[in-house]
């Protein structure tokens, strides 16, 4: 098998969520990337803020390192979809350095004034629960402001996942 490996910060960050996108993937653990603040800026196809992370000298992000199969990255390039680029991004991880890649939001897809959605806020608030990152960071989180989403179905479809990464915590 070939192995990748991906930094996730956002809505991916709990393995339920990605692991319903790709199913090989498999948490390694969480690493810190200094130098860096969490934003939800990234306009998505449905209008909303999405994760994005930004250089900031004052700031870190958190993020989980998973590995997948090589032949799964573009199943979630498709589910990340237009206004990402995916960067290479040399991580340490327990005394070992990986090559991993990430996610930034191109800049043409990048509108401060961008609000996420409740459920996809929850998704990046509950990654961060399960994996007890610093209160702090989670608190930050938690104190985005985000706006109900008008597709019945879809907030529905991600109620649901939200339910299900409860129940798995």
């Amino acid at each position: 098998m070939t192995t990748l490996y991906y930094l996730a910060y956002g809505s991916n960050l709990h393995p339920l969520r990605l692991q319903a996108r790709v199913d090989s993937a498999q948490l390694l653990g969480t690493v810190q990337l200094p130098g860096y603040k969490l934003h939800f800026h990234k306009v998505g196809a449905d209008g909303s803020g999405k994760c994005n992370i930004l250089a900031s000298e004052r700031h870190s992000v958190h993020a989980a390192l998973y590995s997948m199969h090589t032949r799964h990255k573009t199943i979630l390039d498709d589910f990340e979809g237009a206004g990402y680029e995916s960067v290479a991004m040399q991580v340490d991880f327990v005394g070992a350095r990986y090559p991993a890649f990430i996610y930034l939001a191109e800049d043409d897809y990048i509108d401060d004034s961008a609000t996420p959605f409740d459920w996809y806020k929850q998704l990046v608030l509950y990654g961060a629960h399960h994996h007890r990152l610093p209160a702090d960071y989670v608190a930050a989180i938690g104190e985005v402001d985000s706006v109900p989403d008008p597709d019945a179905k879809r907030d529905s479809h991600h109620a649901d996942l939200i339910r299900r990464m409860l129940a798995w915590d």
